[in-house]
């Protein structure tokens, strides 16, 4: 996947890297002082994931639905990613997807 196709020329006119790198680097969705992880691998993001799902859910959905897996590829280190041989891309992180009848994904 290119860098390249993720550049936005409106966006880097107003921000630079250095910039973007300072945001990223202090973005935090939860205040992790007050919160006990409780065997959640993904209690940093899950306010943010709670908010997600209420969103989603509020989105209309045709009638008919299909459910199918995803591999989303991912090399780097992590204890959520699965090794599924059966998939082209065997290392990632496997999630189900809703789609409609246009197989668009909800």
């Amino acid at each position: 996947m290119k860098l390249s196709a993720f550049h936005r020329q409106n966006v880097a006119n107003i921000l630079a890297v250095n910039q973007w790198e300072s945001i990223k680097q202090f973005l935090h969705f939860a205040n992790i002082t007050d919160q006990v992880p409780d065997g959640d691998k993904l209690f940093k993001i899950r306010p943010l994931l709670n908010f997600l799902t209420a969103s989603f859910n509020s989105i209309q959905m045709d009638k008919m639905l299909c459910v199918d897996k995803q591999m989303i590829p991912f090399k780097g280190k992590n204890q959520l990613k699965q090794y599924v041989p059966m998939k082209s891309k065997l290392w990632g992180y496997k999630v189900f997807i809703l789609a409609d009848q246009n197989g668009i994904a909800l």
